[in-house]
């Protein structure tokens, strides 16, 4: 026996199954067609955690801008209500001084009624 032979004795032999081209292409294909399934799930799953995790954040956002909205709308409201008040109030006031100056207007007219009718009767002595 020579020395290479004698290092093989030291290993069992297996046998190596011999593939045709079309079985070698068949598996590679497999391998492949598994693989890309592999990373297209994978890439599935990252978008779909992507964009749920946007939807959180944009739902987030909006709910603060709703809360914003609605502050500014109350302070709105408030500052309105105010000014209603504030003008109603001046409109009660104008109301008052116009009864005023409407009661002035008909005391005037019948002094002025008075002093006509008083001048008539003394031009008509005269």
């Amino acid at each position: 026996m020579d020395a290479n032979q004698e290092g093989l004795d030291d290993y069992e032999l297996i046998e190596v199954p011999q593939w045709s081209q079309d079985q070698l292409d068949r598996m590679i294909h497999e391998s492949r067609a598994s693989l890309t399934k592999e990373l297209e799930d994978k890439f599935q799953a990252k978008a779909d955690e992507t964009k749920a995790q946007s939807e959180r954040v944009l739902n987030s956002k909006v709910i603060d801008l709703k809360s914003q909205h609605e502050v500014k709308i109350y302070e709105l409201n408030r500052i309105h209500d105010k000014d209603v008040a504030a003008l109603k109030a001046q409109v009660a006031t104008l109301v008052k001084e116009q009864e005023g100056l409407k009661k002035q207007l008909a005391t005037s007219k019948e002094a002025y009624k008075r002093i006509e009718n008083r001048l008539a009767n003394e031009f008509i002595k005269n």
